[in-house]
């Protein structure tokens, strides 16, 4: 694909570890179904982009689908924290004028895991 995928995240999050941080390696997949069957179920969890697969979409950030599918950018989920951290990216922040996802089109993928890192951590710990 000629993309370019960094190494696991390191220091970004204390909280939400990636697929790559716990296996200490970057995985890429064709697709969001390879990487389910790839990397199997867990119990009470599912896979979450923490980049949205929209943005693969020239539109928004275009970034390839080696960028969007690579362990480096999932994250295992219960529902509990998933279903909000989605929720999310739907709604209006204060002082937006869009949904939260679209505020995301165009910023480098760097910012965009960062901040799709944030929001799930912020959940989380409001579930402590």
């Amino acid at each position: 694909t000629g993309a370019t995928v960094p190494g696991p995240v390191a220091g970004v999050s204390n909280v939400a570890r990636t697929v790559a941080q716990e296996a200490g390696a970057v995985k890429v997949f064709a697709n969001f179904d390879a990487a389910n069957k790839a990397l199997g179920s867990r119990p009470f969890e599912k896979f979450h982009h923490i980049v949205e697969q929209c943005q693969s979409k020239i539109g928004r950030s275009g970034f390839t689908k080696a960028e969007i599918n690579n362990t480096n950018n999932l994250i295992s989920l219960t529902d509990a924290v998933h279903d909000p951290v989605s929720a999310y990216y739907s709604t209006i922040q204060p002082g937006a004028t869009t949904a939260f996802r679209n505020t995301m089109n165009g910023r480098p993928f760097s910012e965009q895991l960062s901040e799709g890192l944030r929001v799930i951590e912020e959940i989380m710990k409001g579930q402590e």
